[in-house]
């Protein structure tokens, strides 16, 4: 016990050193935000912001700067999180302009990084634009803006705008002088009504001119949209309906009926959409008149703004034939060589020879109540067993060739082509099959295991 608790204290030990120098070989890579920083005429300070991916601690130092940018420190730590450089521009002598340059920064373990720095002295930034409105007719979705800096110096600019309906390309920029900045603004017309939208939106800058707010103009046009739930419906062999949902996609109010022919009927088959608004119709089949095998068809929907689709339908049918017969019948046999039904029943007692093509009944009476029956391989006989008898039957005469007495109540019975006769008793729990050759008229019981009373009997193929 003493040496597995040791073992396990030295497992632990190793998962834990290995942890602690997973975590030590992790790459380090140094962020610095923003990656290129833009100094203002009224800027007295700006500062980067230092951090490392992952997380983790490195020392650092700005290794190079321009001569008109002074560092509060140019050393530090980045222990995890976010470090402050601090910068103050030395403007007092220099001529105006816009001054470049580049800050460097080095890590110990995480790399190194390049920020752009841009200086403005004594800028007069003008801001001008190319369009004082903007205008989207129905067929135009966009136009372009450009913004464009007159003066001198840098002209820092933002659009502002609250319109759910307008889209920019981007929404804020830095410009020297003579440079343009070209901003796509897009329309969405989507769920708004058949109308004219206005709306406006500001550009703040630095600029020493202001603009007015540009007014926007907007134009939807009518549309109507039809979309269903379901573009195919299968009627299956047990399918009789289906549900299908319409759905109104355009921005107005429609009428909508349903064209089904005599296959289909539609509840509601019309009635009115509001945009936006479904409807559920129910289809339900008519299979009356249709014949065995697969119908393709079509369910066409129209509206009153000449919209129409339609939905394509597959029926899988199978016509029954059923042949109702006015007696009831006890036990049936079908014969395949001679393609026709046996049946035995009561009141009056008889055998019946259904011809399913012909759709006709011959009947031969018998004089005893009939228990249950077999036909015989070759389809020419047949055997009706009863209580204590077995009546033989040429189906080719349509008479009675025989009659044999069982000793038993007659459950089951098997008729075979060398005229033998198997009965399988229906009472006295354990008993044996009865073997009765038909043309001796002897009987003689099963040898061997017995049987369960109420057991039933086939021939082997």
């Amino acid at each position: 016990m003493k040496k597995r608790f040791i073992i396990n204290i030295l497992l632990c030990s190793f998962i834990l050193f290995f942890v602690s120098c997973e975590k030590q070989n992790a790459v380090l890579e140094l962020n610095v935000s923003p990656d290129t920083l833009y100094i203002m005429d009224e800027d007295s300070i700006k500062d980067l912001y230092l951090s490392t991916k992952p997380s983790g601690e490195t020392d650092y130092i700005v290794s190079s700067k321009p001569k008109w940018l002074s560092v509060e420190s140019t050393a530090g730590v980045i222990n995890g999180k976010i470090s402050l450089v601090r910068l103050r521009p030395l403007k007092d002598k220099l001529d105006e302009g816009v001054y470049a340059g580049k800050i460097s920064i080095i890590t110990d373990v995480a790399g190194s990084k390049t920020v752009q720095v841009f200086l403005s002295v004594n800028g007069h930034p003008k801001i001008a634009t190319n369009l004082s409105e903007l205008k989207f007719p129905e067929n135009v979705n966009e136009q372009t803006l450009i913004i464009e800096n007159k003066g001198t110096g840098i002209l820092n600019w933002s659009i502002n705008d609250s319109t759910k309906w307008l889209r920019f390309s981007t929404l804020t920029g830095y410009l020297y002088k003579g440079q343009k900045a070209m901003v796509v603004v897009y329309c969405d017309r989507t769920s708004l009504d058949n109308s004219t939208y206005t709306s406006s939106f500001s550009i703040t800058s630095n600029s020493e001119v202001e603009i007015q707010p540009l007014t926007v103009t907007m134009d939807v046009p009518k549309s109507a949209g039809l979309k269903l739930s379901k573009e195919n419906l299968l009627f299956d062999y047990f399918s009789e309906s289906t549900e299908v949902y319409l759905k109104n996609t355009g921005n107005i109010n429609y009428n909508w009926s349903v064209d089904a022919h005599n296959l289909f009927a539609a509840t509601p088959s019309s009635g009115t959409l509001i945009k936006g608004d479904s409807v559920k119709v129910k289809i339900s089949l008519n299979r009356t008149n249709l014949q065995t095998g697969t119908i393709n068809s079509g369910i066409i929907i129209n509206t009153s703004e000449n919209l129409k689709d339609t939905i394509k339908a597959q029926i899988n049918h199978f016509q029954n034939t059923k042949w109702l017969l006015e007696k009831s019948l006890i036990d049936v046999e079908f014969s395949k060589e001679t393609n026709k039904i046996i049946s035995i029943s009561t009141n009056p007692n008889c055998v019946s020879i259904i011809d399913p093509d012909t759709r006709t009944i011959e009947t031969i009476t018998i004089n005893a109540e009939p228990k249950c029956l077999s036909v015989n391989k070759n389809g020419d006989h047949v055997a009706v067993g009863h209580n204590g008898l077995v009546t033989l039957i040429n189906l080719n005469t349509k008479s009675i060739e025989k009659e044999v007495s069982v000793g038993c109540d007659a459950l089951d019975i098997i008729l075979t082509t060398n005229n033998w006769a198997y009965v399988f008793p229906v009472r006295d729990q354990w008993t044996s099959i009865h073997c009765l050759n038909l043309t001796t008229s002897v009987e003689t019981v099963q040898a061997g295991y017995s049987i369960y009373a109420g057991t039933v009997g086939r021939l082997h193929p």
